[in-house]
């Protein structure tokens, strides 16, 4: 796994961490902010480019990430089903 060279944001809710099926690699780690927690994955971290990447919607995060419909209950913040 890649070394943290940016600093993690301070408050930190809960964390997941989530593969690149396409790289066969743990990349990405989801931290939802308090605000992200009870709506949608807002704040994610991405390991190979060091940095933090905001996510300004529900919709913006599955069409990043293409979650399965059947998984949506794996993730630490779950999806609205009238978005898939």
């Amino acid at each position: 796994m890649p070394r943290l060279e940016q600093e993690l944001p301070d408050k930190i809710i809960t964390a997941q961490i989530y593969p690149d099926f396409d790289c066969e690699e743990w990349r990405y780690l989801f931290i939802p902010t308090e605000k992200g927690f009870l709506n949608h994955m807002d704040r994610i971290y991405d390991l190979r480019k060091n940095e933090v990447i905001n996510i300004a919607s529900n919709k913006e995060f599955i069409e990043r990430f293409k979650p399965e419909i059947d998984d949506k209950y794996k993730f630490i913040v779950t999806f609205e089903r009238n978005i898939f």
